[in-house]
């Protein structure tokens, strides 16, 4: 990290990974092309984290699945020179969406949450119908669960 301030990083953290405090668990950051949006050319990647200085901009945000020739060219090879991912971002979305999901079927239950069920039914429907919210489609995963899965999402 760049700057830091605790209760800011944790908060976007637990926000980015719709862990918690999110109206819509079923819309994530995508950690490869949310920071696109921001830096297309991968600048800032370039400058914190030498290994990718020379990636082309079509890997940078994604280096691993850059062909052997260009990681050679690059003179970046993923497990030598760069770490392979640590984790399956799209399995770990998926896993946690399945939970999060679960956990607001359970809540949807209980008579004291019906105002907030609803509300929250609301604003993830408000926020899928193409809005231009820094969360759209071109940037973040958006996965609606069937509704056999979920509370009342139709």
């Amino acid at each position: 990290m760049i700057d830091m301030d605790w209760p800011i990083n944790v908060g976007n953290w637990l926000w980015v990974s719709a862990s918690c405090f999110f109206t819509n668990y079923r819309r994530m950051a995508s950690p490869s092309t949310f920071p696109q949006r921001w830096d297309q050319r991968g600048q800032f990647i370039r400058k914190y984290i030498p290994a990718l200085r020379n990636m082309p901009d079509k890997y940078v945000f994604e280096p691993w699945k850059a062909p052997m020739k260009v990681q050679r060219d690059a003179d970046c090879l993923i497990g030598k020179d760069y770490p392979f991912p640590i984790v399956d971002s799209k399995l770990a979305m998926s896993r946690c969406i399945a939970g999060m999901s679960k956990s607001f079927s359970d809540s949807d239950t209980d008579s004291t949450t019906s105002s907030a069920t609803s509300t929250r039914t609301q604003t993830e429907d408000t926020e899928s119908d193409g809005s231009s919210s820094w969360s759209g489609d071109d940037m973040c995963y958006n996965y609606r669960v069937p509704a056999t899965v979920g509370s009342s999402i139709a």
